[in-house]
């Protein structure tokens, strides 16, 4: 029997933490560090240590609900909630500005707003974080010559068929 048939580990983790397949000492170090916390926590029952762990993925997608928040919550949360729209707002803006210049595009800041704004509407209704940019993924499909949202589209398909299909292999 293999050692990753008796690990709940990810495909090939066995692999990068043995660092034997891969010639390119730079590739080793990513590997083991992303595969540490899947072997380690069967490895020394850390979740029988305090160590908190998310425990079951919930199975499909979420349901929308409005949050359950008082006045009181919402007192203490607008100034954490205005930080967090400033800061992505700011990052999303400089981000389609920066992408935008190499390419000749114009960036409408009261569109990046109302976009922001209805994404973290549905995400908040979700039960999810709250969404700004992330100027890796807008940089990586853009030096390769992408010019629509379909990458990410075919990135939120990927995610929504994890949730759906890969429930058992995540739990």
């Amino acid at each position: 029997m293999s050692t990753e048939a008796r690990w709940p580990w990810p495909p090939g983790c066995w692999r990068s933490f043995s660092c034997s397949d891969d010639p390119r000492p730079e590739c080793r170090a990513p590997c083991w560090a992303s595969c540490r916390p899947w072997w380690s926590l069967p490895l020394f029952a850390l979740d029988h240590r305090g160590i908190s762990v998310v425990g079951q993925i919930p199975a499909g997608l979420p349901i929308p609900v409005l949050p359950d928040v008082s006045i009181g919550d919402l007192a203490q949360l607008l100034p954490v909630a205005a930080g967090i729209a400033l800061v992505g707002f700011s990052d999303n803006v400089l981000t389609a500005r920066a992408i935008a210049a190499g390419r000749g595009y114009r960036i409408d800041a009261n569109q990046e707003l109302l976009a922001l704004g209805l994404t973290n509407l549905s995400s908040g209704l979700s039960h999810g974080f709250p969404v700004s940019s992330s100027a890796s993924r807008t940089a990586v499909p853009a030096s390769l010559g992408s010019k629509t949202q379909l990458v990410s589209l075919v990135g939120a398909s990927f995610v929504v068929v994890a949730l759906l299909a890969l429930r058992p292999l995540l739990a």
